[in-house]
């Protein structure tokens, strides 16, 4: 399954645009205005990078938590159906980088919730266990996932 945007960087860029330069001219495109909507709502606590706990951490150490992830990914190998057998899935990434030291239970909750963002900017809305398991999915679906959030949390999070 290819990603609904090219690269990150697009994204963040029509992020950008839509949710900071109001265009009458054209519609937004719909993954961005349902983007808009959800950082309007209630997820829109996760997208300011408060916690679970209540605690606030920052979008570059969510970056490097999700970093981390990338790292454990390509360095353990993927899986799906299943948390850590022979590979690791999407939510198996957080919890290890904060096992590791590079993160804490709270920036692996802001992780997630910046990952699911995304997807459903992309129009999946599924959490990131369910995304993870599709039929189809690959582990370089995953990687480019969590490089987008990593570069979302730096863009859009607080220092």
């Amino acid at each position: 399954m290819q990603p609904r945007h090219s690269t990150d960087t697009d994204l963040i860029a029509q992020l950008e645009q839509h949710l900071l330069i109001p265009s009458p001219a054209a519609p937004p495109h719909p993954s961005l205005a349902a983007a808009a909507n959800l950082l309007a709502g209630e997820p829109a606590r996760a997208a300011r990078f408060w916690t679970h706990a209540g605690h606030q951490t920052t979008g570059p150490t969510v970056a490097t938590h999700l970093a981390a992830a990338h790292t454990i990914l390509h360095r353990d190998g993927w899986t799906q159906g299943a948390y850590v057998t022979g590979g690791v899935c999407a939510k198996a990434t957080l919890q290890i980088a904060a096992e590791e030291g590079n993160g804490t239970e709270h920036t692996a909750y802001v992780a997630r919730n910046c990952m699911n963002l995304l997807l459903r900017a992309r129009g999946e809305y599924r959490d990131i266990i369910a995304w993870n398991d599709t039929p189809g999915r690959r582990r370089e679906d995953l990687a480019e996932l969590l490089t987008s959030a990593a570069s979302f949390a730096t863009h859009y999070g607080p220092r």
